[in-house]
């Protein structure tokens, strides 16, 4: 049996040092049930390219509370722009990352 938990803005956090090596699978299974994502992580990652490519969510830097508290009043206080990253995420998820898109990568 397999349960997934869904919620508005799922909250991925990446530490520091590891960016390059590996990617939260969890991004996946959030972004399929359509939930926008606010991810802690720096520099440049695979995280942040899915972001500002699908434009389905914020990330900031680790240590950076004012701009988390500021993703988090965004997310609440414009409903449209959380609307707008929720449907981006499952599209992506349809359009990118299905078991059929990435077969041809294995």
């Amino acid at each position: 049996m397999f349960c997934l938990i869904l919620c508005e803005v799922a909250i991925i956090i990446l530490s520091k040092g590891i960016e390059g090596l590996l990617i939260p699978s969890k991004i996946y299974y959030e972004m399929a049930g359509g939930s926008a994502l606010l991810c802690i992580c720096s520099d440049n990652n695979e995280l942040k390219t899915i972001i500002k490519k699908h434009k389905c969510g914020i990330s900031v830097e680790p240590g950076d509370v004012e701009g988390f508290v500021s993703a988090i009043k965004k997310f609440y206080e414009d409903p449209i722009f959380l609307k707008s990253c929720k449907e981006n995420a499952r599209k992506a998820v349809e359009s990118y990352y299905t078991k059929k898109n990435i077969e041809k990568y294995m």
